[in-house]
């Protein structure tokens, strides 16, 4: 059974976001810990994701979504709907307002989350990478976080266009002219959940 589309490949030994229905196109942006910060959302085609070279929210302004933090145990999403166990990761809350999420190899990365309208988190992790940072929405519901990766692809290209997003290759979306980040992802299609963290 393979996990749901469109979402994000990201397993643990693979660094690549791949763009569209290309299976052998694809562009190295992501690292294993972003693999963590998008929630272990996996699947072998994706779509486009949304990135950017600078923050498109101040990291200090993050909120604590996740309080003091904690360990979770992650599930990927199948095709069935059912929920694979995954990796188990550790939240600790930073003193910038952010978080840093802990893989099991002890390799951390750093996050924020952002509020957005209708409940949900606009997550943004730093990447020692260009782009340096990437997006996904969560929807946080008591001890349980659901991982949402809205897909390029699956968008308006109108809508991305008037929201000033450059499409690099055929759905490859920065985000860096986006004025209001805020309105951008409270408009995007978030599809289906990818992903959840279950707190333990």
């Amino acid at each position: 059974r393979r996990p749901t589309k469109p979402t994000i490949r990201l397993h643990s030994q693979l660094t690549l976001c791949m763009i569209g229905d290309q299976p052998n196109t694809h562009v190295d942006l992501m690292s294993h810990r972003t693999y963590l910060l998008l929630a272990l959302a996996a699947s072998f085609l994706l779509s486009g994701c949304f990135f950017s070279e600078t923050p498109k929210f101040a990291p200090e302004n993050g909120v604590p979504a996740l309080g003091e933090g904690g360990r979770y145990q992650s599930y990927q999403r199948l095709s069935d709907g059912q929920y694979k166990k995954d990796e188990v990761i550790v939240v600790k809350r930073r003193t910038d307002g952010g978080y840093d999420w802990i893989d099991e190899k002890n390799e951390a990365q750093r996050i924020s989350f952002h509020a957005i309208a209708n409940g949900y988190h606009v997550v943004q992790a730093h990447e020692k990478k260009n782009p340096a940072y990437a997006y996904a929405v969560v929807r946080i519901s008591g001890n349980e976080v659901q991982v949402f990766v809205p897909a390029c692809d699956a968008q308006d290209k109108s809508m991305l266009l008037r929201l000033r997003v450059t499409l690099n290759r055929e759905y490859e979306c920065m985000i860096d002219r986006v004025i209001d980040p805020e309105e951008f992802f409270a408009s995007v299609k978030l599809g289906e959940s990818t992903s959840k963290l279950v707190r333990e």
